[in-house]
């Protein structure tokens, strides 16, 4: 919360997407904005099972070619299709991430929502810049011809990388008790064995998982004592219009 509070919406929502969704590095960035907060809607008991979701069918791959011999060349960034391996997929999403992801896809104008704020991709090393003084801290900068005064930054979580994030989302999971077929859904990863042709997640396991991420969500942000982000959403107010 704190990392995500200290880098601002754009690339904060992207950190807490992460972490509560499990998307992989390349499939974040290649998440575009026609496919976030589309809805799922299955039938349970009498009513409807509703609920925002991310749809990832697409990724960027971020590799180093090499020539007709052999020889290493530059790296390359590249949108392919997700693996049929479990990877293409629809992601259920908490309600106070979807309310964040509402305002964010409102603000943003590039088709990639975690996109650099120029709308291209990020590249490992310009995202570093960005996300290891957060994480790690920084100096104080002074000011001079040129050259912006920059605060200090005490460090929040050192060595913490977005890879992290991802294992937290699995660590969440299986501390809220969600049912191995939807566990394996959600991280887009293929269940092993027989079970996997006989158990499918449900509305009911779908449910349970969204109530308990969303409850460690509002524990976290009691513990560092923040009850907005960027002091410019007010996430107490239920989305309940998310559903509509």
């Amino acid at each position: 919360m704190l990392v995500a509070e200290r880098l601002g919406p754009a690339i904060g929502v992207h950190v807490l997407a992460t972490a509560f969704t499990g998307l992989r590095w390349g499939e974040g960035l290649g998440l575009h904005r026609d496919n976030v907060l589309l809805m799922r809607r299955q039938p349970w008991g009498a009513g409807e099972f509703v609920c925002p979701i991310l749809r990832v069918v697409e990724e960027y791959a971020e590799y180093q070619e090499r020539d007709e011999r052999g020889r290493k060349k530059g790296y390359v960034l590249k949108l392919e299709p997700t693996k049929n391996d479990g990877s293409t997929r629809d992601v259920d999403v908490p309600p106070f991430l979807a309310v964040l992801l509402r305002n964010h896809r409102q603000d943003w104008p590039h088709e990639r929502p975690f996109s650099t704020p120029s709308g291209t991709p990020w590249r490992r090393g310009n995202w570093s810049r960005s996300f290891r003084p957060a994480c790690d801290g920084r100096e104080e900068r002074s000011k001079r011809q040129g050259v912006a005064y920059r605060a200090a930054w005490e460090p929040i979580l050192p060595g913490l990388d977005m890879r992290a994030l991802r294992a937290l989302h699995d660590t969440m999971q299986s501390e809220i008790g969600v049912k191995e077929p939807l566990a394996f859904e959600a991280a887009g990863h293929r269940r092993p064995g027989i079970k996997r042709h006989y158990q499918r997640p449900t509305p009911a396991m779908r449910a349970e998982r969204l109530d308990g991420l969303e409850s460690v969500f509002w524990k976290a942000m009691a513990n560092v004592g923040l009850r907005t982000l960027w002091g410019r959403v007010d996430l107490m107010k239920h989305p309940t219009e998310l559903i509509s």
